[in-house]
């Protein structure tokens, strides 16, 4: 199973939610364009993906982007 998912943050940052549209397959990781960042994984077996991004040093996250 491969999933991607494009995510560009929307609001300002003490608000922030994050706009997602269908991403390209490859290449897998995180890839960041004009349009946002483009997250690919892949998975023989997986039934879900979840995208959880954090604020760098943060402990709780700032979304859970399911894909």
């Amino acid at each position: 199973m491969a999933a991607a998912t494009t995510a560009r943050r929307t609001s300002a940052r003490s608000a922030q939610t994050f706009q997602t549209e269908p991403g390209r397959p490859f290449p897998y990781g995180a890839t960041v364009d004009s349009d946002g960042v483009n997250f690919s994984v892949f998975s023989l077996h997986a039934t879900s993906v979840t995208l959880v991004l954090f604020e760098r040093g943060g402990a709780a996250p700032v979304a859970e982007i399911p894909f």
